[in-house]
């Protein structure tokens, strides 16, 4: 009776650990794997100035400012995508 009680205990936390893991992670603001390229540093660099923020290190910047900078990213992305399905259809 005791293992069938360890079984099941360990049964359900295998199970419940994933979930109650992934929770923090749809919270975050980056991949942590993703890998920089000069594009990315110039959108980086044209958010500081756009911001009136002093130059520093993405890594060394607090939570809310990676998440200040991902959200205006994202938008400028949106606006670069539109701006370029606009120039392809102009071409035709």
């Amino acid at each position: 009776m005791r293992s069938r009680f360890l079984i099941q205990s360990l049964v359900v936390a295998a199970l419940a650990g994933p979930a109650a893991t992934s929770g923090c992670a749809s919270h975050r603001n980056y991949d942590p794997y993703y890998q920089w390229d000069g594009r990315d540093r110039a959108y980086y660099e044209r958010w500081e100035v756009e911001t009136h923020r002093d130059h520093r290190d993405y890594w060394r910047r607090e939570a809310r400012d990676q998440k200040a900078y991902w959200n205006w990213r994202k938008r400028q992305a949106d606006r670069d995508h539109d701006r370029d399905r606009d120039h392809d259809r102009d071409r035709h």
